[in-house]
């Protein structure tokens, strides 16, 4: 491959998809662009975004149940982080945005291959359309495969 970082996830028993992709955004932080690939983009950017608002006020929940002042200013700037980051539905003949979530269907990535900081796949693709998305992926990036 070309250096990147490849991990193989399955959604955990009990949990869903847009629920995982959420936390594991979450836990990834802001390290750039983040391409989710997948065969439903409105539906899943939809259910995800709940979930990241389910986080959001988790991450508020806990800010407020500390008296530690170093812990409130570090739940207050994440908290503002996780409310800036934008969740996009890519368009047909667009680029992808600098920031946020971008969520594609893989005709359109193939048009615009990502150059992202972690790339998200949630539905099945050929060696042949992986081979040519990870080829424009940056050495630092992290591919997720859900299977």
């Amino acid at each position: 491959m070309h250096g990147f970082y490849i991990e193989k996830r399955k959604v955990p028993v009990g949990s869903t998809l847009s629920a995982d992709l959420a936390q594991h955004i979450f836990i990834r932080g802001a390290k750039g662009l983040v391409v989710v690939l997948t065969d439903k983009p409105h539906d899943i950017a939809s259910i995800t975004k709940k979930q990241w608002h389910e986080l959001i006020r988790k991450v508020e929940r806990e800010r407020s149940s500390t008296l530690n002042a170093v812990r409130i200013a570090e739940f207050t700037v994440q908290a503002a982080w996780m409310r800036r980051l934008r969740f996009t539905i890519h368009k047909p003949n667009s680029e992808l945005s600098d920031s946020g979530i971008v969520f594609v269907e893989l005709s359109e990535l193939l048009r615009t291959p990502p150059i992202c900081s972690t790339l998200y796949i949630t539905c099945p693709i050929t060696n042949e359309d992986m081979s040519f998305l990870t080829s424009w992926l940056p050495k630092t990036c992290v591919v997720v495969i859900y299977t």
